[in-house]
């Protein structure tokens, strides 16, 4: 059975929306809930645990499961706590089961109480590509040089292109026209000598470790027009990837968006980088020439000193054979 064919509709809400029908890959917004728990008076010297409050918390929100909720502020009058949620009626269950609570909690003297916030999941809006392009001495009627180009960091290669055999570039490029007309892509991680060019160069913001192989890749892709660049900015900004498998499963990525600040793919950058390119094409050359070049030394001496061993055995057998014979004449 071929697992790509059966995935299960998703339950997402209405704004589930299809990015890569071929595997059951959606958008869905991210809908952020912040917390906001404010703290009594306590005796002086008296602590308390961040972490107990945050485990009580996510035990308030109980069936739903709160996997992300990290604090993102603290200080001797409240801790502020934020997650997402998959859809919004997750999103008005967890402010009904949470909003204005009070709790006790060890270190506190009072109850604890509990607020709880809504707020869209940043990322850039026009007018910060605005203001950034508008403060750039560059010419704005060259691409890349403008607002035209999207890069996406997090893309998990398992969901776009499982097999080693699989063109993710050519996969992204009929997933992004959907947005507008691609003039090109660009995925880093596809190059083998993005690692060795300068960052600035090179593109690459996403790295893993050791320099191994990432089971993410990150993408710039530049619009022929900025409807396309707009488009894609304002429709995938404050959203993540979700998909559910075979087995019933759903899974989300969280993926960042953000517009090209660096001209990665404007003409001057570009042969910057194709002259880097041929430049480790033409060390790594010259450097597997010399590697072998000096294996070829040593066979050469190796053998030359077996073949001077050689040698020199003969004419000692010669030596002894001679002197074998002066002897029997003698």
């Amino acid at each position: 059975m071929d697992e790509d064919k059966d995935i299960p509709m998703l339950d997402c809400g209405e704004e589930a929306i299809t990015f890569f029908e071929e595997r059951g890959v959606h958008i869905i917004p991210i809908y952020a809930l912040t917390f906001i728990v404010d703290l009594p008076m306590r005796p002086p010297g008296q602590t308390f645990s961040n972490w107990d409050i945050r485990e009580k918390i996510k035990t308030f929100a109980h069936p739903h499961e709160l996997k992300d909720l990290k604090i993102i502020e603290s200080s001797d009058e409240h801790i502020k706590f934020t997650t997402h949620v998959v859809n919004i009626d997750i999103m008005d269950e967890i402010i009904t089961l949470l909003d204005n609570i009070t709790f006790r909690a060890p270190g506190f003297e009072s109850a604890l109480k509990v607020a709880v916030r809504v707020g869209g999941y940043p990322f850039p809006k026009p007018e910060d590509w605005k203001k950034h392009f508008r403060g750039q001495k560059l010419k704005q009627d060259e691409p890349g040089e403008r607002p035209d180009t999207v890069h996406i960091a997090g893309l998990p290669y398992e969901w776009f292109a499982p097999n080693i055999s699989d063109d993710v570039t050519s996969i992204m490029l009929d997933i992004m026209n959907q947005y507008g007309k691609v003039r090109q892509i660009d995925i880093p991680q596809e190059d083998p000598y993005r690692n060795e060019m300068e960052p600035n160069i090179s593109g690459m913001k996403l790295h893993w470790f050791d320099g191994s192989f990432s089971p993410f890749f990150e993408m710039y892709v530049q619009y022929e027009d900025y409807e396309g660049f707009y488009n894609a900015m304002t429709k995938m900004g404050g959203h993540q990837l979700v998909r559910r498998a075979a087995s019933g499963i759903l899974s989300e990525y969280q993926y960042t968006i953000d517009f090209d600040r660096n001209a990665h793919l404007s003409n001057r950058i570009i042969i910057q980088r194709e002259l880097a390119r041929q430049c480790i094409i033409y060390r790594k050359k010259h450097e597997a020439e010399e590697r072998e070049k000096k294996i070829i030394e040593e066979i050469k001496r190796k053998t030359m000193g077996q073949l001077e061993k050689g040698v020199i055995e003969a004419k000692v057998r010669v030596c002894l054979e001679q002197q074998e014979v002066y002897f029997l004449l003698m």
